[in-house]
């Protein structure tokens, strides 16, 4: 999460205004194309060789992917004085509950607005994203690869459409890709519930891969139109908080959503489960 808000930051500065939705689109597509590989390979894998050898071979990649950071230039500006780690401590605070005077920054343009419609939308969207896996399994009747692929299917869709979305987000402007990206979480949501209703196995897989095709687009929206609009009205010496402010609203529907739709999963089914989720993205975009 630090890594991903930092790095935002970095492409963020390194670009004009008028460019800036195409760069992070294709800093995004690089994300989709390894999310791509982890979770068809990771479909794969899981039939092959134990979890636990798994998680030794996601720490390795991990742990050589670190050094690329070695070739990064960062063009923000550098800092006159090294802070402490009091100082850290207290800035950090400061920023997570700023003081009633200290909070323009949040409510320029609305922004505010913004991050309230990011944890709404992950409350649906990673509280169902938690229960893919065993869903597609147990509820739908796929097998461990095909779960895999179709798990990969969005990421193998954004590589492209972010890159797309990051050029629409400099001529159309950031807010209708916002919206369209917040709805979306709904209407993958009731997709995803009317997956268990077809007889037939590929029918069920077809109406669960067009779920996965409808996050795929509405996310490559949100993600390119919201971070771009940040870009746009964060103050210089607070981009990095109000990017890192993005990834932790996200991380708050995060925590909630699959709490929140794993147990209403629990005591019903997770097509009720589904459904009730699918209203929240659409209070989200209002």
């Amino acid at each position: 999460a630090g890594f991903g808000s930092t790095m935002l930051t970095i492409v963020s500065e390194s670009v004009e205004t008028d460019e800036r939705g195409q760069s992070v689109g294709f800093y995004n597509s690089t994300l989709a194309f390894g999310s791509i590989l982890g979770k068809a390979g990771g479909g794969y894998l899981l039939a092959q060789i134990a979890p636990s050898a798994m998680y030794l071979l996601l720490a390795s990649i991990s742990a050589v992917s670190a050094f690329g950071v070695l070739l990064l230039v960062d063009p923000t500006p550098t800092p006159d004085v090294t802070p402490t780690r009091g100082q850290i401590a207290a800035e950090t605070k400061r920023r997570l509950l700023p003081a009633v005077d200290d909070r323009d920054h949040l409510t320029t343009n609305g922004l505010h607005w913004l991050y309230i419609a990011i944890v709404l939308r992950n409350v649906t969207n990673k509280g169902l994203g938690s229960l893919y896996p065993i869903f597609l399994i147990a509820a739908v009747g796929v097998n461990e690869f095909t779960m895999g692929l179709l798990l990969a299917l969005s990421s193998t869709l954004r590589t492209g459409l972010m890159y797309l979305f990051g050029r629409a987000a400099d001529a159309v402007g950031r807010k209708p890709l916002v919206v369209v990206g917040v709805l979306g979480a709904g209407i993958q949501a009731l997709l995803m519930a009317a997956a268990v209703v077809p007889g037939q196995l590929s029918v069920r897989i077809a109406v669960a891969a067009s779920g996965f095709v409808v996050h795929a687009v509405t996310f490559s929206a949100l993600a390119t139109g919201s971070i771009a609009f940040i870009g746009d009205v964060a103050p210089p010496d607070r981009e990095s908080e109000l990017m890192g402010l993005r990834t932790t609203s996200r991380g708050v529907g995060g925590v909630t959503g699959p709490i929140l739709v794993g147990a209403l999963a629990t005591v019903t089914s997770y097509q009720t489960a589904f459904l009730a989720a699918s209203v929240i993205p659409f209070l989200a975009a209002l």
